[in-house]
């Protein structure tokens, strides 16, 4: 399947973030707020978040091959649960030890160590550690359909990321995710319905295998 594919493409996290609407062609305008401080304070206050998404890839002529719809909750540090629902369900799990992939349609779970891997991808930009900006070189790029953007350049050449934007809203928190992978490929994310700080259940973030699916380690 090739969003399974696609997760496993990056050392199994490569798609944790993905999706938004594609940014129109033109260049940004000058920058009227700070992105980089909005992402700073929006890391420093919130401890959990909730969210809906919508999903687009793009492949490198820019034709969509994938477009999803999902929602995701995460507690720093470094735990997450990221459902894809439509067309095809797929689960994303981390108890910040562990990562799990679970594909419903492929009665498939995918299991690995999460160790230092997440430090130079976008899930560390969401899921939060203290190093982002040792990962990444932050810029402001300008204000661009209502929200105020930085680029984000990994700083480690196996990242699988050439560039990470993110677009911040006026009330401080990410609007907006565009990346650009090493193949050409675009992935697209817009956030909506976005709760900070909201109590989450420690069962969130724990996944139990269901019977009689494969489970494969990495």
């Amino acid at each position: 399947m090739q969003q399974t594919a696609c997760f496993r493409s990056l050392r199994g996290l490569r798609s944790v973030l993905i999706g938004l609407a594609l940014l129109g062609c033109g260049s940004a305008l000058p920058a009227h707020a700070d992105a980089i401080a909005s992402l700073r304070a929006f890391n420093a206050a919130t401890r959990s978040v909730t969210a809906e998404f919508t999903q687009r890839v793009l492949n490198e002529r820019l034709k969509e091959v994938q477009n999803n719809t999902g929602y995701l909750a995460i507690e720093r540090p470094g735990r997450f649960r990221w459902v894809y629902k439509t067309p095809n369900e797929q689960i994303l799990v981390s108890d910040g030890k562990l990562l799990w992939l679970y594909d419903p349609e492929l009665k498939q779970v995918t299991r690995r160590g999460i160790g230092g891997a997440m430090s130079g991808t976008p899930a560390a930009l969401l899921a939060g550690n203290a190093e982002v900006e040792a990962a990444y070189k932050l810029s402001n790029i300008g204000q661009q359909n209502g929200l105020d953007w930085l680029e984000a350049r990994p700083k480690r050449q196996d990242s699988g990321f050439v560039r990470i934007r993110i677009g911040m809203t006026a009330d401080g928190e990410p609007g907006a995710m565009e990346l650009t992978d090493s193949f050409g490929q675009t992935i697209l994310l817009r956030f909506s319905k976005v709760q900070r700080n909201p109590k989450l259940i420690p069962e969130a973030f724990r996944f139990d295998p269901p019977p009689g699916v494969d489970v494969l380690s990495e």
